[in-house]
């Protein structure tokens, strides 16, 4: 957007910084790995333990959706067929039963039900996943492509997502193009005469209205983060339940 040109001190560092942070990942590797051995985490599974443990539950919980052979006792349905015991297998009579459900105490379902809870947590987990990480696994790739084949990709870049961005820009012309304070964006609904005078007093250029366009949809990714809330409320709620 903006024409920059090299300096001859950019020129010559280029290389300085590209071997010191050469150095300084090798260097935060190896402690990363000591600090496993010794510690028994790493830094990034408790600074990033949001998706650090999205990505520890996720293949988990999957194995047990697809592996599993019973239900919380919740989830039990009254009978079964051949039954003829007036308890209906579960020590309760079909009133009591029927009572049990109709105040929430009993959901019935089976393990249908159940694996309808334990789809709401993969989901939940997968997303975040996605969101958040990158590297995917086999079965993350897998389930994520699963994900957007239901219900969209926010990011894709179709028409409907499309957004355009429009702002005033200001250029600071003491500061070089890759510092912190070299631009700054202000809103096309900001009383720009008056952030005119303030960043003129500072010395700062003003270039006009500029823009971008960028591809997102709030629509799907509301959506998603209340299937997200929705996942993390039930791992909550039914954390005890989750063996077999």
């Amino acid at each position: 957007m903006f024409d920059y040109e090299l300096t001859f001190w950019d020129k010559v560092r280029k290389p300085y910084w590209f071997i010191t942070r050469s150095i300084d990942s090798i260097i935060y590797y190896i402690k990363e790995k000591l600090r496993k051995i010794f510690r028994g985490y790493s830094g990034g599974e408790w600074y990033d333990f949001y998706s650090c443990h999205a990505r520890y539950c996720l293949p988990r919980l999957h194995h047990l959706r697809e592996n599993i052979h019973g239900h919380p006792m919740i989830f039990s349905e009254w009978g079964y067929e051949g039954c003829d015991d007036e308890y209906g297998g579960m020590g309760m009579l079909r009133k009591d039963y029927d009572k049990a459900i109709k105040n929430g105490e009993m959901l019935g379902g089976g393990i249908d039900a159940w694996k309808e809870i334990l789809d709401k947590m993969i989901l939940a987990f997968t997303y975040i996943i996605k969101e958040n990480s990158g590297g995917h696994t086999k079965l993350e790739k897998k389930l994520i492509k699963a994900m957007i084949n239901l219900y969209g990709d926010e990011w894709e870049e179709i028409e409907k997502n499309k957004n355009d961005s429009r702002y005033h820009l200001f250029i600071n012309p003491n500061c070089k193009k890759d510092d912190d304070h070299y631009s700054c964006h202000v809103s096309v609904d900001d009383d720009i005469e008056k952030i005119k005078k303030e960043y003129d007093e500072k010395g700062w250029d003003y270039k006009g209205i500029k823009g971008h366009t960028y591809y997102h949809s709030e629509e799907i990714a509301k959506n998603m983060l209340k299937k997200v809330d929705e996942g993390m409320v039930l791992f909550s709620k039914y954390y005890q339940n989750l063996w077999d």
